[in-house]
């Protein structure tokens, strides 16, 4: 099976103080889902992505996926990013590209 293979943790992307409120954010999102997001699968890493993405440049970024089918890790994921002020979601979806475009890269010969 795939692993996720980032090279850094998210809270190396997405890192805030203990006073900001990103950081519990980030806190919950890496308790959740892991520090790399190992509880996710590729699919769900670019909905992520790809809703962090559209945040930017829309306010109803739940309309573009709404349609898809989504498990609950990747709509509880969604509530948390929304939660998350513009320059975080960015360093979120830095993360995410790291991670999807490694995914499956590293192979364990065991």
């Amino acid at each position: 099976m795939p692993k996720l293979t980032a090279t850094k943790p998210l809270s190396y992307w997405v890192s805030a103080s203990k006073s900001d409120r990103a950081y519990l954010v980030i806190a919950e999102l890496e308790h959740r889902f892991g520090s790399y997001f190992e509880q996710l699968n590729r699919q769900e890493l670019h909905t992520i992505l790809t809703y962090c993405a559209a945040k930017s440049d829309q306010a109803d970024t739940w309309s573009l996926v709404e349609n898809s089918d989504l498990s609950q890790s990747v709509c509880d994921a969604l509530d948390l990013v929304d939660e998350l002020e513009r320059d975080f979601q960015l360093g979120l979806a830095k993360f995410l590209v790291e991670a999807i475009s490694s995914w499956g890269k590293e192979v364990d010969h065991a």
